[in-house]
């Protein structure tokens, strides 16, 4: 009777293991490569000391993010774009401005954002500057 327990605990055991081998498969993430293409800033959620609401963006920012770590972008043309960085929900752009500060930029010299996906387009809230009512911006994909 031992041997049959003993022999059913190894079973369960082994069983329980060659459930889990799948786990440590490689899948693509999504959030990583979803920022991939071409962005048009098109709304922003803001206030002017009341509730937040969204307004329209005509003419907004375009960003193009690459697989290589690089961008562009519309938003500063006076300063380079040294690449970007997407770590789960946190966004990090890093411009070469030379001499010019940016009101947005940490004290890193970074321009931060909380990002979130949603079907096709992202939000992104600053982290480097503070918006003390709040604020998002909406970006819609263009290819």
């Amino acid at each position: 009777m031992e041997k049959l327990i003993s022999s059913l605990l190894v079973l369960v055991l082994l069983s329980q293991f060659s459930a889990c081998n799948n786990d440590d498969t490689d899948t693509p993430n999504p959030t990583n490569t979803s920022i991939l293409g071409k962005w048009k800033l098109t709304a922003a959620y803001i206030s002017s000391g009341g509730p937040q609401y969204w307004v329209d963006i005509e003419d907004g920012e375009e960003i193009e993010f690459l697989s290589d770590g690089s961008f562009t972008s519309t938003n500063y043309p006076e300063c380079n774009e040294d690449g970007y960085t997407l770590d789960g929900e946190n966004l990090v752009l890093d411009y070469d401005c030379g001499d010019t500060e940016l009101v947005a930029e940490n004290e890193e010299g970074l321009i931060t954002f909380h990002i979130e996906f949603e079907n096709d387009h992202f939000l992104l809230s600053p982290t480097s500057v503070i918006c003390i009512e709040g604020c998002s911006y909406k970006y819609e994909r263009m290819d």
